[in-house]
C-alpha cells in the first residue's frame, strides 16, 4: 500500500473512532518528568493524534512552553508547523509507520530535534483500518528499534514501562534523580535492581568515601599528637 492510501486509512479510522488517537495519555506522567528535567522552551507533539495530550500539556505548564501539533491523518494539524523544537514527543506512532518509511520519518524528526521521547509498542494492534490492514505496520522488538533509532539518535536509550509489551525511548541523557522517579512512576519489577546500581549504590559509596576520609583525618591527627613519642 502506498503511504498516502495508508494515511487516508488512518483519517477514516480517526473520523469514525474518538478515542481513537488519544493513547499518548497514558504516558503523560513520564513526558511531564522528562520536561521537567530537559526544561524545554518548545515542544512538538509528533504524530499527535487529536492533540488531547498536547491540551493537557499547556494546562500543566501554562504560558512557559510553546507546543505544536502534527499529524497528517488529521486535517488541521496535517502541516509540520515548526522546522525545530527543543523537544519531541512521539508516542504509539512508529508502529503505524510501514518498513520503508520509518527512515525518512526519523531523518526528519532528527533535523527538527535531537531530543525525543519514544512510546513504542511492540504486539499486533487491537484496532484494524477500514481495509482490514493491523493498525501496527511495524511488530518489532526493542532491540530492532534501538538499532534503528541509533543511526539517527545516537544516545538512544530504551526504558521498560508498565506494560511489558510497550516501552520507552529517550535519545538524551536522564538524571539520577530522573530516572529513579521514572521507575518509580512505572513501576518496573527489574526497578529495583536499576535503582540500586544507578541511585543507591553511588549515594552509598559517596557515604563511605566520606566516612573513610573522617576516619583518615581521626587518626591523622592521632599519629600528630603522637609523633614525638613515636621518635
Amino acid at each position: 500500500m502506498k503511504h498516502y492510501e495508508l494515511i487516508e486509512q488512518y483519517k477514516k479510522l480517526h473520523a469514525s473512532d474518538e478515542q481513537y488517537g488519544t493513547s499518548a495519555f497514558m504516558y503523560i506522567q513520564e513526558i511531564c518528568l522528562f520536561i521537567r528535567q530537559l526544561r524545554p522552551k518548545s515542544i512538538l507533539d509528533y504524530g499527535c493524534g487529536k492533540g488531547h495530550l498536547v491540551d493537557a500539556l499547556k494546562y500543566i505548564f501554562r504560558d512557559n512552553i510553546a507546543f505544536y501539533k502534527y499529524d497528517p491523518s488529521i486535517e488541521e494539524f496535517s502541516s509540520l508547523p515548526v522546522q525545530k523544537a527543543d523537544l519531541i514527543i512521539n508516542t504509539d506512532v512508529l508502529e503505524h509507520i510501514p518498513y520503508d518509511k520509518i527512515d525518512s520519518v526519523l531523518q526528519e524528526m532528527s533535523e527538527i530535534s535531537q531530543n525525543v521521547v519514544f512510546g513504542l509498542a511492540h504486539y499486533p494492534a487491537a484496532t484494524i483500518l477500514p481495509n482490514g490492514q493491523n493498525a501496527h505496520c511495524i511488530v518489532e522488538m526493542p532491540k530492532w528499534y534501538k538499532e534503528k533509532l541509533k543511526k539517527y539518535f545516537p544516545n538512544i536509550k530504551i526504558l521498560k514501562w508498565r506494560q511489558r509489551d510497550c516501552t520507552m525511548a529517550v535519545s538524551f541523557k536522564l538524571s539520577r534523580r530522573t530516572k529513579a522517579r521514572y521507575l518509580e512512576i512505572v513501576g518496573c519489577k527489574a526497578g529495583v535492581l536499576e535503582y540500586l546500581k544507578d541511585v543507591a549504590l553511588p549515594k552509598f559509596k559517596s557515604f563511605l568515601y566520606r566516612k573513610n576520609e573522617q576516619k583518615s583525618k581521626k587518626y591523622k591527627t592521632l599519629f600528630e599528637q603522637n609523633y614525638h613519642d613515636l621518635m
